[in-house]
């Protein structure tokens, strides 16, 4: 659907104005983005979209705008549920099972490592990213089964790939992703 590309395209545009400090630029993009798919995403997609919102209104200090935006994430989380929480023993929780549980399918080392690598974004250790990412994704493209992940999943790990190759300063890479993911995603069935 044209709208969810414009969408999407507005939000990576956003990213990349936050990443080099343009945060009024970044606002208008991410309200571009959110009157574009707010109805039309999923709610971990919209929660994500709020909490750049409260990023960037904490970046402007417009602290009443940002606590609405961490508000409306935190319902979402609350109701819905997050995949995962990124922090340290969520990180050694990923490590270990990978290490030592010997009888994993390729597809769940894949998640493992996929998680592995958004904790490592979180910490900002975007090389540590970049490998555990780039792995699940290898192990996702030549492992196709039953239980390889969505299309969406796939995109978001363009989407996160994207990001990583952007804070490490390598932004035809990080287009090269986004690309991936906006064609994944514009090849989405319709529900």
């Amino acid at each position: 659907d044209k709208n969810l590309l414009s969408g999407e395209l507005y939000n990576h545009i956003a990213d990349v104005w936050m990443r080099i400090d343009r945060f009024q630029i970044a606002l208008s993009c991410y309200q571009e983005a959110l009157k574009i798919l707010e109805d039309n995403i999923d709610y971990h997609h919209l929660a994500d979209m709020y909490r750049k919102m409260n990023n960037v209104y904490k970046k402007l200090d417009h602290f009443d705008e940002a606590n609405l935006f961490e508000t409306l994430a935190n319902e979402i989380d609350q109701e819905y549920g997050l995949p995962f929480t990124p922090d340290d023993q969520t990180l050694k929780k990923h490590q270990y099972e990978l290490k030592y549980k010997n009888d994993l399918t390729s597809n769940q080392r894949a998640r493992h490592l996929y998680s592995i690598g958004l904790c490592y974004i979180r910490k900002r250790d975007y090389s540590q990213a970049l490998e555990n990412l780039s792995q699940a994704e290898q192990l996702y493209k030549t492992n196709r089964s039953p239980d390889t992940p969505s299309f969406n999943t796939f995109a978001t790990l363009y989407d996160n790939l994207a990001l990583v190759y952007l804070f490490l300063n390598d932004d035809l890479k990080a287009l090269t992703m986004w690309k991936k993911a906006l064609d994944i995603r514009a090849h989405i069935p319709v529900t």
